[in-house]
């Protein structure tokens, strides 16, 4: 069982504590938001969780095998960097980073650290997707 930590539970984030409080193969141990609102909504979701406001408590948590990132853009690659440093699995909302210099530090520090990198993609395997990556690759 994986215990996945939610960092961000604001209008994207709650996707994703919604998604992974409903896997039974997963754990969701922490939801992290600035917003005591945030994280109250949460709770609601997965009442079993812990909640912090403070990013520090969630990479330094040893109950946390993955962090989700779901934060403003500008901050994608620090948060994601941050996690993979502190030993954490990844999955970074898109955009992983806002510069090609950034987006390379991150793969980077996930490299040093042998976890997973993951960013989020909406429509990365719908369908549809899938179909045109077929076409394209047949010419």
């Amino acid at each position: 069982m994986i215990r996945v930590a939610v960092v961000g539970a604001g209008a994207w984030g709650i996707n994703h504590v919604r998604a992974f409080s409903r896997q039974p193969n997963c754990e969701l141990t922490l939801v992290c938001d600035a917003s005591e609102k945030a994280r109250l909504r949460a709770l609601g979701l997965a009442p079993r969780a812990k909640q912090t406001a403070r990013l520090a408590d969630v990479l330094g948590d040893p109950d946390v095998d993955a962090i989700v990132f779901a934060t403003p853009a500008e901050m994608h690659a620090e948060h994601a960097v941050a996690g993979l440093e502190a030993g954490k699995h990844v999955l970074v909302e898109k955009p992983m980073a806002l510069t090609e210099a950034d987006a390379r530090r991150v793969v980077k520090a996930a490299k040093r650290s042998d976890r997973v990198l993951l960013t989020g993609h909406l429509m990365l395997y719908h369908p549809a997707v899938e179909r045109i990556g077929e076409l394209v690759a047949s010419g």
